[in-house]
């Protein structure tokens, strides 16, 4: 007969084993900075013949960010100057419910927020289930764990709120459009 003492020492041993954690919080970070700089860089790409003509002028600045998982850290910023208006382009964070990273683009008259998100939504995907037994819950539960795992394509969209959110794709005139009305209203 096993002893209470020896089933509790097994007990906590088990629970006070160092396990190998396969979260990296630095390797979060730099992928997360990666995906900033995408952003970025679709942003450039649009802007190039008025930052090469001298009519936006853009610079880098630091933005601190704090996160429960990675902790404080700085992640790079981007500031337009449009004649005497400034808008600034602002990481929120990495570990955001719904989505895998944001960005604010804030201004003299109004707002808008980008997302990281699954490159096939369109809008939030909300999900209740109710059921009726414990069966019916179980088979639903053993259903969803031999589903097979989906890796989500992450990329940038615009989140658009009006009667209902939608995730809007970008491109050019997108982004063209977000900073006129960022500066005019």
């Amino acid at each position: 007969m096993v002893k209470m003492t020896d089933e509790f020492d097994k007990f906590i041993e088990e629970k006070t084993k160092k396990t190998e954690s396969s979260f990296d919080p630095e390797k979060e970070k730099k992928e997360w900075f990666d995906y900033i700089d995408e952003f970025y860089n679709m942003l450039w790409t649009s802007l190039d013949k008025y930052r090469d003509s001298g009519k936006i002028i853009i610079e880098h600045y630091d933005v601190e960010i704090s996160e429960e998982y990675l902790g404080t850290y700085t992640a790079k910023g981007l500031r337009l100057q449009v004649g005497n208006d400034v808008i600034k382009f602002i990481p929120i964070g990495t570990f955001l419910i719904g989505t895998k990273g944001r960005i604010d683009l804030e201004g003299p008259s109004k707002s808008f927020s980008f997302i990281l998100v699954d490159k096939n939504s369109k809008g939030p995907n909300i999900q209740v289930k109710m059921y009726t037994s414990e069966e019916e819950k179980r088979k639903d539960e053993e259903n969803e764990k031999s589903k097979p795992i989906v890796t989500p394509d992450w990329t940038w969209k615009l989140l658009k709120i009006d009667h209902d959110v939608e995730f809007v794709d970008l491109n050019n005139e997108i982004f063209l459009k977000c900073i006129m009305e960022t500066v005019n209203g």
